[in-house]
């Protein structure tokens, strides 16, 4: 009687390892550990990778990007702003959580317009300036 499993010899470290007959899928590797250390891997990856960033992705929505969305770019772009000190009180109101925030409330993309605040400022600077915050 003939086995199920087939003895193949992994790409990546040349070991002969069995496995049960798959259909339409190849068996190059003995473990994922193989695939992933291996330059096929590697490649594939920047294949994937090449021009699929900003712009050139297929998601990208430019300036219809949701309010999260647009503030993961920002972080992204310009880095966690708990790594700044604030813009308004150089670090003197005490508060230790950080945002970054946007000057003109209008939440484009231009870098220029984005602050690192703390929360305290955050919540102060938005209550003076925006019609959304007041009491009227």
């Amino acid at each position: 009687m003939q086995s199920k499993k087939l003895k193949l010899r992994c790409k990546n470290c040349k070991t002969i390892y069995l496995r049960y007959r798959a259909n339409n899928r190849p068996q190059r590797f003995c473990s994922r550990n193989c695939y992933l250390g291996s330059s096929e891997n590697s490649e594939t990856q920047r294949r994937r990778t090449i021009g699929m960033k900003a712009e050139k992705n297929l998601a990208w929505k430019g300036d219809d990007v949701t309010y999260k969305g647009l503030h993961r770019w920002i972080e992204i772009q310009l880095g966690q702003a708990k790594n700044y000190i604030c813009y308004h009180c150089d670090g003197r109101s005490g508060s230790k959580k950080m945002n970054w925030s946007n000057t003109d409330h209008k939440y484009t993309r231009d870098l220029s317009k984005w602050l690192p605040v703390c929360k305290i400022c955050h919540s102060i600077y938005d209550q003076k300036h925006f019609k959304t915050y007041s009491k009227s």
